[in-house]
């Protein structure tokens, strides 16, 4: 039975923002269910980089093609914080360091309960308490 696993993802359906409440509407609508992991990480990392090209833009206007350093340089140099991908993203901040790693990287856990996926953790945005031991759980002997 999958009652009581838990599992950490890179988006929540369930984050509360304009732009995902949206989001997962239509995609209810499409599809007939809430958006996978998959389907959230897509649209957050395509508004990401719709986002660093713009800068880029912004950055190097007389450039005529991608140059890989001035593309990186503004990977490095955008925070995204407000917009989709913010709305979208589980912590709501995009921002690189050094290596390429996003610096406010986070995730969220959610926990079969009752059938159902629930938000379980961060506790902030908790849509119920995770179950811990598991109720049929018993101790090794």
């Amino acid at each position: 039975t999958v009652e009581y696993i838990t599992q950490t993802y890179s988006y929540s359906w369930a984050r509360n923002t304009a732009y995902n409440n949206w989001f997962v509407s239509e995609f209810e609508k499409r599809y007939g269910k809430k958006p996978t992991e998959a389907g959230g990480i897509v649209s957050y990392s395509l508004w990401t980089i719709k986002e660093v090209l713009e800068l880029y833009g912004e950055m190097f206007p007389e450039d005529e093609t991608l140059d890989p350093d001035h593309l990186r340089a503004a990977f490095m140099a955008v925070e995204i914080t407000s917009g989709p991908a913010a709305d979208l993203y589980p912590t709501g901040h995009i921002e690189f360091d050094e290596v390429g790693d996003n610096a406010y990287g986070g995730a969220v856990v959610y926990q079969v309960i009752e059938g159902e996926a629930y938000l379980v953790w961060p506790m902030a945005g908790a849509q119920r308490e995770a179950v811990f031991p598991r109720p049929d759980w018993t101790s090794p002997s």
